[in-house]
């Protein structure tokens, strides 16, 4: 995304798609609060084939645009001053404008301050409000919160009188996280990337012929996800067996399988996939997202969100994948519990500008469980140093150091911020995930496994704040004990038996 400096001095983000031949016209989107520029990307797809450039910036506060914490910073005058520096930036004299709820209000400001730019204006939501209207958003919230249980704007500093000023700032922790999107940016040395790619081709083709074939699934479905990865998804699915001779719908249970985010598919949990579908019927599916370290984080992070929204959709239900969006568990182990904790944080987001994530689903759309099975969540710290401080018993059964390691740095290139709760899940705070709509968890870990640490200290964060958690260590657990034993060993097959069937139970059991 390009990025302009505007004469404030405020770094401005944006996207900006220009047509082959000559644009019929430009047409400037502008952005509600919660949200960002990339929410208008069907608009965008849809005007771009349609011949215009369209431009959509990530507004002062959101996105990857600067976030200034004085309030004075976003006067809408001043605001507007700054999109028309974008504009004269990309040559762009006159512009159809478009603007969604706080994005009215601003595109409002441009038609009174710059009227010689303004070709047509639409406003969605909320219509054109002149300088100057008074603005109670206390009586707001005092309304929303009669009609819906919680104030509306209830996440804003409420300082402000008028539409002229939007006085306003995140009060809370999300203001210090950053919403995962696909960057250019440091990579590592020509040289050592070769030697990442080598390492994991080798370690994927090994892997895959002692998982044997891919079969056993009822679907397999193939989605769009433009930007991200190879530009699709392929998922597999397992089905209720009513499911295939009905329309009746059915809770959804979304795996991410493990593998270092450089390896793992649907197939590697088969029989465990089977197994839940038979003990629960809920519908099962597996994302074979994008691996590392060709796609980096958060190509796999935001593949399975995609994957998410697609499968409650009316295109999943022409797959005959009828899903109640109501009743949503989402799990993996090792790498695919790490993706399930980020993805469920991702869609606890209530308000502030990750909401968008959690609004772009059916509204009512709810995430009953997350189950994580020895999860990497602490990837803000080496392995070498979390393999260090773990048991000499844990240190002897866990994956060597530079296997793990090729994996980290194959997911985490330099450009990547490894404090950020989507790729290290253990650096949410208490008080952030008090903020959240965090669903009920199932974290297991292993004793002989390096990684019980962070798992444990994640558990411990999601109890302080109030989280429903089932947690438990498995004495004699390996990193991997959540897959079928093949060497017949009893201790092992008990272990392998108690986990699902612990976890089948919360799948069931989950509140609706």
């Amino acid at each position: 995304m390009p990025v302009f400096k505007v004469s404030r001095g405020y770094e401005y983000s944006y996207i900006i798609r220009r047509p082959v031949s000559a644009p019929k016209a430009f047409v400037l989107f502008l952005h509600g609060w919660p949200s960002m520029g990339l929410e208008w990307h069907h608009q965008l797809d849809h005007f771009h084939n349609q011949g215009y450039t369209v431009i959509a910036p990530d507004l002062l506060g959101s996105g990857h645009t600067s976030r200034p914490a004085d309030v004075d910073a976003y006067l809408l005058k001043d605001m507007a001053k700054d999109v028309v520096e974008i504009l004269d930036h990309e040559q762009v004299v006159r512009f159809i404008g478009v603007g969604h709820d706080w994005g009215s209000s601003l595109l409002g400001r441009l038609a009174v301050y710059f009227p010689e730019r303004i070709d047509k204006l639409a406003f969605i939501t909320v219509g054109y409000t002149p300088p100057g209207t008074p603005f109670d958003i206390d009586l707001v919230n005092e309304r929303s919160k009669q009609a819906l249980g919680y104030a509306a704007f209830g996440y804003q500093r409420t300082d402000f009188g008028s539409l002229s000023h939007l006085h306003y700032i995140m009060a809370t922790e999300q203001s210090r996280v950053s919403i995962p999107t696909v960057k250019n940016g440091d990579e590592w040395p020509f040289l050592f990337r070769i030697y990442l790619n080598c390492i994991t081709w080798i370690l994927r083709k090994l892997v895959s012929f002692l998982t044997g074939p891919n079969e056993g699934h009822d679907r397999e479905v193939k989605i769009s996800t433009p930007g991200l990865g190879a530009g699709h998804v392929v998922c597999n699915v397992w089905l209720p067996r009513s499911t295939q001779e009905t329309q009746a719908k059915h809770p959804l249970v979304l795996v991410l399988e493990g593998g270092g985010f450089v390896l793992g598919h649907p197939k590697d949990g088969r029989l465990s996939n089977r197994r839940i579908v038979d003990q629960t019927r809920a519908i099962v599916m597996s994302v074979n997202y994008a691996k590392a370290p060709r796609y980096p984080y958060p190509h796999a992070l935001l593949q399975a969100y995609e994957a998410l929204r697609w499968s409650l959709t009316c295109s999943a239900a022409l797959e005959g994948i009828y899903v109640d969006p109501s009743r949503v568990a989402i799990g993996g182990n090792s790498a695919g519990g790490n993706l399930t904790a980020a993805l469920s944080l991702l869609l606890s987001f209530r308000s502030g500008p990750f909401s968008v994530f959690r609004y772009a689903l059916p509204p009512d759309f709810k995430q009953v469980l997350q189950f994580m099975l020895y999860p990497s969540l602490e990837l803000r710290l080496p392995y070498d140093l979390r393999l260090a401080r773990s048991t000499i018993d844990a240190r002897k059964h866990s994956l060597p150091a530079w296997v793990a390691r090729a994996m980290e740095q194959s997911y985490l290139p330099p450009r990547v911020c490894k404090d950020d709760i989507f790729v290290s899940p253990v650096a949410a705070s208490v008080d952030l995930l008090r903020e959240l709509d965090v669903p009920p968890a199932v974290l297991f870990t292993g004793s002989l496994d390096c990684l019980k640490e962070e798992g444990f200290c994640y558990a411990q964060h999601l109890m302080k704040s109030g989280k429903d958690v089932d947690f438990q260590e498995f004495k004699g657990g390996t990193h991997g004990f959540s897959v079928k034993p093949q060497d017949g060993s009893t201790e092992a097959q008990v272990m392998y038996k108690e986990c699902w069937a612990r976890i089948c139970h919360s799948l069931r059991d989950a509140p609706v």
